[in-house]
């Protein structure tokens, strides 16, 4: 069992990352397989692919304001974190994932 790898620069120059079996989402995320590779030589069928995602994070609010990080809805869990839809580009279809868990501060 191969891990993923880039099999050009074009992954990581369209701010992508190589994943097994990535499931693409309309306008949200786009799997192309052609540019990771389990297999150094390309000569394997399978199911790395390299996944790009178009969460925007708009004026940084999701992250600088509650310490998030804008993904798919699709992988948010709101049984362990706060899904907020209105705090990332995309519509409903890019949420705020944060914990509502403040951010702890040490005081000396």
């Amino acid at each position: 069992d191969f891990p993923c790898v880039p099999t050009s620069n074009a992954c990581a120059e369209n701010k992508g990352e190589c994943v097994k079996n990535c499931v693409p989402i309309d306008n949200v995320r786009k799997c192309v397989p052609e540019w990771c590779s389990a297999d150094p030589t390309g000569d394997l069928d399978d199911v790395c692919s390299c996944k790009i995602e178009r969460c925007e994070d708009e004026n940084n609010v999701c992250q600088d304001e509650k310490g998030g990080v804008c993904k798919p809805f699709d992988d948010c869990d709101p049984a362990v974190s706060v899904c907020d839809p209105d705090l990332c580009g995309n519509g409903d279809l890019c949420v705020c994932e944060y914990s509502t868990i403040p951010l702890k501060r040490w005081y000396h």
